[in-house]
C-alpha cells in the first residue's frame, strides 16, 4: 500500500499542478481535478486502514465503520466520477457543437455534488 501512496500522491498532485498551471477551466478540467482529489483521499483512507488492520487495532462494530465507510465512499465517488467524464468525452466527441450547450462546468459541479451525496447516503445506510 506505501507504495501506491507514493506513486499516486505525487502523480495526482502533478496532474492538479499541471491542469492549473495552464488555467485550464473547463468541465473536463474540473471533473479531471476532482477526480485526482477523491483518488488521493481514497488512497489516504486505505492506507490508514491497511495501517491499523496491520497493527491489530482493536476497532469494535463503530471503529470499523468509521474506519471503512470513508475509504468506499470515496471509491465509489472515484468511480462514478470516471463515468461522469466518459459520458463528457462522449458528448464531446459525437456532438461537438451541442456540448457547450448540454454541458457546463456549473453542470458537471451539480452533477459531482449529486453523486457525492447519493453515494454518501448510500454506502452510510449499508
Amino acid at each position: 500500500m506505501w507504495v501506491f501512496c507514493g506513486v499516486g500522491l505525487p502523480a495526482n498532485v502533478l496532474i492538479i499542478a499541471t491542469i492549473s498551471r495552464f488555467q485550464a477551466g473547463g468541465p473536463a478540467s474540473f471533473l479531471l481535478c476532482f477526480l485526482t482529489v477523491v483518488d488521493s483521499a481514497a488512497l489516504v483512507a486505505k492506507l490508514m486502514e491497511t495501517n491499523i488492520v496491520a497493527y491489530h487495532g482493536q476497532l469494535g462494530g463503530i471503529g470499523c465503520r468509521i474506519i471503512d465507510v470513508p475509504f468506499r465512499t470515496l471509491s465509489a465517488i472515484r468511480n462514478w466520477t470516471v463515468v461522469v467524464i466518459c459520458a463528457e468525452r462522449c458528448v464531446a466527441v459525437c456532438k461537438p457543437f451541442k456540448r457547450n450547450v448540454w454541458i457546463s462546468k456549473q453542470r458537471c459541479k451539480i452533477i459531482v455534488s449529486l453523486i457525492s451525496i447519493l453515494l454518501t447516503l448510500f454506502v452510510v445506510s449499508i
